[in-house]
């Protein structure tokens, strides 16, 4: 895939998701089998890889008695931290969408 379809498929998404009025987004031109599942390798390796990492923090934090469940449960994010957030899923979004085109 060119870089500019991947630019064209992101611009596509971000518009997409910051559409309020949207009912259902059709992001898939050609929903072809081969798509829909290299999509659902690319989510699950993602989660497979945040679920290592973050079972890894919490041992870890855990272990030193530096955080506990609790405190996790109770954390709220900064404006900035949410900013970041957010930005991460629409390029996580995006991602996904380019390689659906």
């Amino acid at each position: 895939m060119s870089e500019n379809a991947t630019d064209e498929g992101a611009a596509r998404a971000k518009a997409l998701i910051r559409d309020p009025g949207r009912s259902k987004p059709n992001f898939i031109a050609d929903a072809t089998p081969d798509k829909l599942i290299a999509v659902t390798m690319r989510l699950a390796m993602e989660i497979s890889v945040l679920r290592d990492q973050l079972d890894t923090q919490r041992a870890l934090l855990e272990k030193h008695g530096l955080l506990s469940q609790s405190d996790i449960d109770a954390f709220e994010p900064s404006d900035a931290q949410s900013a970041a957030r957010k930005a991460a899923k629409q390029d996580l979004v995006a991602a996904i969408i380019s390689d659906l085109s």
